[in-house]
């Protein structure tokens, strides 16, 4: 340990100080001088305000993801949320909106695909995110309140808690896109689903949604027979909608799992489904 009385050590040091430590302050002045400079000088990186909060790190939205996924697994249906390349697809509806466009993202998550719909959304558009896991909806509440890059466009969106079949029957949409994951549900709750949203869209206008490619393949050595049958029933309903309505799709090789992206379009004359 250094001694008590460090003044005095260094002043019976007199090759260094020449016994007086009052030549400790002249050594040190030059020291202090320059580090008082250095305070004095901007700095490149300013420290932010006590109020600035950080954006949510791709980390963690795959951990808010996970646990949610974790929980309710059965309506998540997926493991981690969409990438860049599946949502800058299955945004691409959105181009050539009319004036004043009104959007819906049925089943949002964590806002992975919200993110892309930003650079789209022009003054006077609207963005209903409609999210029927409490937990997601909150997540996505929270960052229009908090995260930089979602607070510009939070007086253009809406967060509702509720499936698309609760909402207004009157209520019409420009544009649908579409993350609700219809692998994970019952044949018949996928065809209520689907079928609401086409009969949210306006005449003419687009949809898009995602499947992940060769999800129920290579289940199928893994599941009893009677999930083995249901995930080929629910095939058949999202092949009826494809047949139907559907006018191009997209392979996505980058992502977990892979996915295809479907684009739909109801006919101008008419909408819903029949």
């Amino acid at each position: 340990m250094p001694p008590a009385d460090w003044k005095e050590l260094l002043a019976d040091s007199p090759h260094i100080f020449k016994s007086r430590p009052e030549n400790l302050q002249t050594l040190a002045a030059p020291m202090t001088s320059a580090l008082g400079e250095r305070r004095q000088r901007p700095t490149l990186y300013p420290s932010p305000s006590p109020n600035w909060i950080p954006p949510m790190s791709k980390l963690g939205e795959y951990a808010v993801f996970l646990r949610e996924a974790r929980k309710t697994f059965r309506t998540t249906g997926a493991i981690l949320p969409s990438s860049k390349f599946l949502a800058n697809k299955a945004v691409s509806i959105l181009r050539d909106l009319p004036p004043n466009a009104r959007i819906l993202e049925a089943g949002p998550g964590t806002g992975a695909v919200t993110e892309y719909i930003f650079p789209k959304l022009r003054p006077g558009d609207r963005l209903t995110l409609v999210e029927i896991h409490e937990g997601f909806a909150n997540e996505l509440r929270r960052r229009f309140d908090t995260d930089p890059k979602w607070i510009p466009h939070k007086k253009q969106a809406e967060v509702v808690h509720a499936g698309v079949q609760d909402l207004p029957k009157d209520e019409k949409f420009h544009a649908i896109v579409c993350g609700i994951p219809f692998n994970s549900m019952s044949p018949d709750l996928a065809d209520d689903v689907f079928g609401s949203l086409f009969k949210l869209l306006l005449p003419g206008a687009q949809l898009s949604n995602f499947e992940y490619i060769g999800i129920r393949r290579v289940s199928v050595p893994f599941v009893k027979p009677a999930e083995r049958q249901r995930m080929k029933q629910v095939a058949k309903v999202v092949r009826k909608y494809v047949d139907k309505y559907g006018v191009k799709d997209h392979r996505i090789a980058f992502n977990i799992p892979p996915a295809v992206v479907h684009h739909y379009r109801v006919p101008a004359e008419a909408n819903g489904h029949a």
